[in-house]
């Protein structure tokens, strides 16, 4: 057990966020950049118009006037700001969370009222949020809205075209061009951000993955030693153990037959062969008995290894497990942590192994979004199958936003019913 940890149980925590990657740390900083130059120019230009308003305000307060209008400008860009940060921290999976969302709508409706260009960056946000089919569908609405609203101010000094200058062109086509080039600017940011995206997703499946392969690879490495201790037991039971016990056998009958000082010789021999044959059953009683893995280091790198959602493992101290229902019970917090991160939009995660009466608890509860009712998948069936065959108990709980309960009871070995 980890020092600093309480007394009953070893704690192992992740972020909850999916690890940053470098595309995913340069998208926030260019983007925090992109936005800093966008509001360096949005206060260039507006310096004059508020300078100008400020100085027309009644009662003389044009201190104040000017106060007023540049914190109605800086809010919304620094609202930006928050909700980019926020979204740009981690990738979320196929089922996005509320916060982001609520992000994304948030730096809609900053770059609304202060200024469009910063849709360039939502757009960079939507594929960190949204997965499929909804971040495509929330780009094609993103881009009729820029399109309704370059239209609905063509025509007028609002409009500010791409080219400066006489172009030849005729004015309908610069305003048609220039909407088309920022909707194109658009989906080029949104294809960065799904690069970002996609690359952060295939990192933590993939340290998911790593964090599973090393768990079993250590149960296996256990298997394997207890396997070869058996196997060295046996041997010293059915071959030394043998032949010492012949040996022993052989010498009480010479001591019997002889006398004198050769008599007392064999006895010494005897009483030798005894002690070895005594130390040689203590060997193998102790490689028999020493058969257990390390489970609570197994559940801990798997905790360790799952980025989202938060996962907190408790493990009672001087648990003794043996192969078999170590792999049944690593196998069945596998499977539920896996439901967790796929199926319950959790943001937390608990794994508790301890002692119960005449066995072993698991226990596995998230705090998701939950069910009316427990519908058995394959991998619920799966798990029952495996802790029934083990001779153990399988339960489960759970309610419309109450999370998901799993328990599992395994007996001690020889007492499976």
């Amino acid at each position: 057990m980890t020092s600093g940890t309480p007394a009953n149980g070893a704690f192992v925590r992740s972020s909850g966020r999916m690890a940053g990657t470098p595309s995913l740390a340069l998208v926030r900083w260019t983007g925090l950049l992109a936005w800093l130059m966008v509001g360096v120019s949005s206060v260039v230009r507006s310096a004059p118009e508020i300078s100008r308003l400020a100085a027309a305000a009644p009662g003389g307060h044009h201190q104040v006037a000017a106060a007023l209008m540049w914190a109605t400008l800086a809010l919304p860009w620094l609202a930006f700001a928050a909700s980019f940060w926020w979204n740009t921290a981690r990738v979320a999976r196929s089922r996005p969370p509320w916060t982001g969302v609520v992000a994304l709508l948030v730096g809609v409706g900053c770059a609304v009222l202060f200024n469009t260009d910063l849709f360039l960056l939502v757009a960079i946000e939507v594929p960190l949020v949204l997965a499929g089919t909804a971040a495509y569908a929330w780009m094609a609405t993103q881009s009729v809205l820029t399109v309704v609203a370059g239209l609905s101010v063509a025509g007028t000094p609002e409009f500010e075209p791409l080219w400066c200058g006489r172009t030849g062109l005729p004015q309908t086509w610069v305003e048609g061009l220039t909407i088309a080039a920022i909707v194109i600017w658009q989906w080029l940011a949104f294809a960065v951000g799904t690069m970002s995206a996609r690359e952060s997703r295939a990192r933590a499946e993939l340290q998911q993955l790593y964090g599973d392969l090393r768990a079993t690879q250590g149960l296996l490495a256990d298997s394997a030693r207890l396997a070869e201790r058996l196997d060295i037991s046996r041997e010293l039971h059915d071959a030394v153990g043998h032949h010492l016990t012949a040996l022993s056998v052989n010498l009480d009958l010479a001591s019997r037959r002889l006398h004198g000082s050769d008599a007392e010789a064999v006895r010494e021999a005897h009483a030798v062969t005894r002690l070895l044959l005594g130390e040689v059953r203590h060997i193998v009683g102790q490689l028999r008995d020493a058969r257990q893995v390390d489970l609570p280091r197994a559940l801990r790198t798997l905790g360790a290894a799952t980025q989202q959602p938060w996962v907190e493992v408790q493990v009672e101290e001087g648990l003794v497990v043996d192969p078999l229902r170590a792999h049944t019970l690593y196998r069945c917090a596998q499977e539920a942590l896996t439901n967790a991160v796929r199926h319950a939009r959790a943001t937390k995660v608990v794994v508790a192994l301890s002692r119960a009466a005449g066995g072993l608890l698991l226990e596995v509860r998230d705090d998701g979004r939950g069910a009316p009712t427990v519908v058995p998948g394959a991998g619920l069936r799966g798990m029952r199958e495996r802790v029934e065959a083990a001779g153990g108990t399988l339960e489960t709980a759970t309610s419309p936003r109450a999370g998901f309960v799993l328990r599992v009871t395994l007996p001690e070995p020889g007492r499976a019913t």
